[in-house]
């Protein structure tokens, strides 16, 4: 019989950095290293430009949703993803570009809002699946990094940094459609977002995902 994958909740997470990113893009491997036996934390996620974003350059991102799995089988309850939100204000989060530790100089780019998002916001995506998570509000100032968004693809945020962590499972609730969820998100990012999408039927919904003829090295 086979075992359902072990997943490691988070119990203390600092986060050093915000990145913007491409959506699809192979994961950037992670460059932070925890101590007292934590794990580095690296989660991508989706923004979205507002409507009129090339007069406003403003992306909605939702950082980290609450008891949902990730990538890497990490997950946090809505009182801990509350609490890495508060620090990583207090601590002085920073942007960058692809994880590349150069801070965007605020002239150029900044978190103009962070939220623990509520009922009814549907700024950040769907309220139902993000309502306690984490979202922010990231505004491009620089007419470069505008272009850039639009040309390039960029579509995603992705944040470092290190976590306290404990093996325990995920809320019932929402443990198989999360697991289902991250392995869609996985076959996506290994493949690529550039081919016709495919539909995935599973007894929690259809998710949709894309594959390239040819897989990325």
């Amino acid at each position: 019989m086979q075992q359902n994958p072990k997943t490691k909740e988070i119990l203390k997470g600092k986060i050093s950095f915000i990145s913007l990113c491409r959506t699809g893009k192979n994961r950037v491997q992670a460059i932070y290293k925890a101590e007292d036996g934590g794990d580095a934390l690296t989660v991508d996620s989706v923004a979205k430009a507002s409507e009129n974003f090339d007069e406003e350059g403003l992306l909605y991102a939702c950082v980290y949703p609450p008891n949902k799995v990730d990538d890497d089988g990490h997950w946090a309850a809505p009182e801990t993803v509350r609490d890495m939100a508060h620090e990583a204000l207090r601590t002085g989060v920073k942007l960058d570009i692809f994880h590349d530790e150069h801070p965007l100089s605020p002239d150029r780019a900044a978190i103009v809002e962070s939220t623990i998002i509520q009922k009814g916001d549907a700024r950040f995506g769907d309220p139902a699946e993000l309502s306690g998570g984490w979202g922010v509000v990231i505004k491009l100032i620089d007419p470069d990094l505008r272009k850039r968004y639009r040309e390039e693809g960029w579509g995603g945020v992705s944040m470092g940094g290190e976590a306290l962590t404990k093996e325990s499972p995920p809320p019932e609730q929402v443990s198989k459609s999360s697991i289902l969820s991250s392995l869609v998100r996985r076959i996506s990012n290994l493949f690529g977002a550039d081919a016709e999408p495919i539909s995935l039927n599973s007894p929690s919904g259809t998710y949709r995902i894309t594959i390239n003829k040819q897989a990325k090295s």
